[in-house]
Formats: C-alpha cells, structure tokens, sequence
C-alpha cells in the first residue's frame, strides 16, 4: 500500500500527501515500540545489525566469492567449487555454511549435484516499470535506514514475501545499481563506508519517554492504512481529495459522498470494491446501509 503511494506521480502523491505521510509516522511509531527490531525473523538491533556489516563472518565472505563463482560459471560441480573458493575439502565446514548463506538468500540454487546460479543472482536485471517503482522505494528506504532485511523490505514495498519474484527483481535492480549492498546473511544496506559515517535516524517524537502500547499503535497504523486505501482507490478514479480533506488527513468514507442519487452513490461504491479499497464486507455494508436510508 506504501508502495503504491510511494510510485504516484508528483501531482497525484501530493494530492493524499497527509494519509501517505500519517501510514509512513505509523509504521516507524510502531517500530520503536516494537524496541527497533527491524530486521526480519532473527530480529536485531540496528546496532547489532551494523556490526554484522562492518565485521562480516568469515563464512559470509566466503559465500560472496561462492556467489561470484557460480555466477561466472552459470553452473558448477560442488567439487570444482571447492577448488575454486579454496576449500580445504568438499566437506569443508565453513564451505558448506557459506553455500547455506548463498542458497537461503537466493542467489544459487541445487542443480544436478552442483549449483546453479539463479534469477535473482544471475546479475540481468528487469527494465519493467512496476519494478523499477520498487527498486525506488528499497533505495529510499536504505538511504534513510542505513540496513534492513529482506522481510523487512519485501513489508516496506508492499509485498507479503521476500521470495515474491517481483520483489527478487527489483532488489537485484537496486543491487546491481550500487546503491544498495548485500552486507551480511539476509540483510542489506549501504556500503561499509557509508555505514561507518551514517547516523541511525531519529524522528521528532523520539525523545518520547514511554512509548505506547503496541496495540494502540497497530490500531492507528490500521486506520491510516484504511485511509490511505480509500485514498489510492479514489486517486485511481479520478477524483482527488479536497483541502479540507488535506488537512484533516482524511478522506471521505463512501457513505459521507456529496453523491445525492442513490444509484450514483451504489455505482461509487462498486468502485472503490471493484478497486480493492472495500472488502465483500464492507461493501456489502455499506450497500444495506444505503439501502436503508432510502
């Protein structure tokens, strides 16, 4: 949904900046109460996260060069691989672990006994328009982050896996691009270099001594990204929100529509379903209670 408002053009962005911008305050409200754990299933702190990319295990180096191997080659036996990597033997321990590292972020795979490098790692990457939207949004993100994991990435673009194949091609763009870098077992951010230099960022409302309630916080990041929906939805048909709207930071739900005809208002609301802004639910809602007021 971010995404979505994130790929606007200027104008059309503009024209919802308030609920874009409530969803975005949400989102990083409900990571500070979450503690900062942004970084996917293992659930690190930025500071631990950071230290993983600037002193990298050996076994990651390892996986880059098991990485570059395979690339070069398309495919590989494992025992020329060992050979080429400089493994002490084909069951080397730190071998085996830098291939788990290269298999579980995708970029080899099992091919015949070898490996096999794959799409996301094969280094071509994907011109399609949707997809260079959301090499935008991972760059912003890790412009203003610093690092993030792939779950936590796949969450900020929109999409509800980081083995989603669209997902897979625009991190490749925004690899392949220099502005984002593989830097430790599923996680990605800026060089080393930078990372040295880059301050965490902190928002207005940081110095807040006792954060709210994480439920309190997903409730409010639940209604703005309803708000936001209906705003996408209503930007898709053409109509744009008000100033009134704008400033409030709300958009009108389909049942206060300055609409006076009923079959004018039921078309409406067909719409924003037909959009994906109502659920069944909701539609069928809001139907009967427009048909009740008749």
């Amino acid at each position: 949904m971010l995404a979505q408002w994130r790929a606007l053009a200027p104008e059309q962005k503009a024209s919802i900046r308030e609920p874009g911008l409530d969803v975005v305050k949400g989102l990083n409200e409900l990571r500070r109460a979450l503690g900062d754990r942004m970084f996917g299933g293992e659930s690190v702190s930025f500071d631990e996260a950071r230290d993983a990319a600037l002193n990298p295990s050996v076994a990651f180096l390892l996986a880059t060069r098991v990485v570059d191997v395979v690339r070069r080659s398309g495919r590989v036996s494992h025992e020329t691989l060992a050979r080429a990597v400089g493994a002490v033997s084909i069951d080397d321990s730190v071998l085996l672990d830098a291939i788990e590292i290269a298999q579980s972020d995708g970029y080899i795979s099992v091919h015949d006994g070898g490996w096999a490098v794959t799409d996301f790692g094969d280094g071509r990457v994907i011109d399609a328009e949707h997809v260079v939207a959301l090499e935008r949004v991972i760059v912003d993100h890790i412009d203003e982050y610093g690092l993030a994991g792939t779950d936590t990435l796949a969450e900020v673009v929109g999409l509800e896996s980081s083995d989603s194949p669209v997902f897979r091609a625009a991190l490749e763009r925004a690899l392949e691009s220099g502005r984002a870098h593989w830097v430790a077992s599923g996680l990605y951010g800026l060089s080393p270099e930078q990372l040295k230099q880059f301050s965490q960022p902190v928002d207005a409302d940081e110095d807040v001594a006792v954060p709210r309630e994480v439920k309190a916080v997903v409730a409010d990041v639940t209604r703005a990204v309803d708000r936001l929906r209906i705003a996408l939805a209503a930007v898709r048909q053409g109509h744009l929100p008000g100033p009134a709207a704008l400033t409030a930071g709300e958009i009108a739900p389909p049942e206060t529509t300055q609409a006076t005809d009923p079959l004018e208002r039921l078309e409406k609301l067909k719409h924003l379903l037909d959009a994906g802004a109502l659920s069944e639910d909701e539609y069928a809602e809001q139907k009967s209670r427009l048909l009740t007021s008749l």
